[in-house]
């Protein structure tokens, strides 16, 4: 698929088109999918795209508390925003990362 780093045999548009399908066969935005669609869209250039199924994503981690898939995917936002795509982390994102505090779980 388009999430891995493999450079010239990277393959968004088909990712684009299996991501798609299992969306469509599900009928419904699936939480796990929808981080390997906005990938897919982001590696084929529709960034927009990639942005808004990001970020339906986004909410639904927020309310598991999945703090780790919630820092990737905003992170990917962010290289949506600026048209790369995901797993093209600027330095000081990664350094960001790397110096956050730790969160806290809710009791």
């Amino acid at each position: 698929m388009s999430r891995g780093r493999l450079g010239p045999h990277r393959v968004g548009a088909k990712a684009v088109e299996l991501a798609e399908n299992v969306t469509r066969r599900a009928g419904h935005l699936n939480r796990i999918v929808l981080p390997t669609l906005a990938a897919a869209y982001a590696e084929t250039g529709r960034f927009s795209e990639a942005i808004d199924a990001a970020q339906k994503c986004l909410a639904a981690r927020r309310q598991s508390a999945n703090w780790a898939l919630v820092d990737d995917l905003q992170l990917n936002i962010a290289n949506y925003e600026r048209n790369a795509p995901c797993g093209a982390w600027p330095q000081e994102a990664c350094l960001l990362l790397r110096n956050r505090p730790a969160r806290v779980r809710a009791a």
